[in-house]
C-alpha cells in the first residue's frame, strides 16, 4: 500500500477550507475536514486511479473547494 504525504500548501488548503466554512458552522467545518481526508484513502487502496508517479507515496500537492476563488491564488 502506498504512503499519502500532505505537502505543506496542501495541510494549508485544508486549514483555509476548515476556517472559511466554521465561520457558518463549526460542526460542518469538521465534517468536510473529515470527508476530504477519508476520500484520501482511496488513494491507498485503488493506488492506480491517477496518474503513477510513484510506487510508494502520492503526495497531496493542493485542495481546491468550490467556493474558493482560485484566482486570488495565483492558480491556474
Amino acid at each position: 500500500m502506498v504512503r499519502i504525504n500532505w505537502t505543506f500548501q496542501s495541510k494549508n488548503d485544508l486549514k483555509e477550507i476548515a476556517e472559511y466554512i466554521s465561520k457558518d458552522s463549526k460542526l460542518y467545518a469538521k465534517r468536510q475536514i473529515l470527508t476530504i481526508r477519508n476520500r484520501t484513502h482511496i488513494l491507498k487502496t485503488q493506488s492506480y486511479t491517477g496518474r503513477i508517479v510513484s510506487k510508494n507515496r502520492i503526495d497531496i500537492l493542493t485542495i481546491h473547494h468550490s467556493a474558493r476563488n482560485l484566482k486570488q491564488r495565483n492558480i491556474e
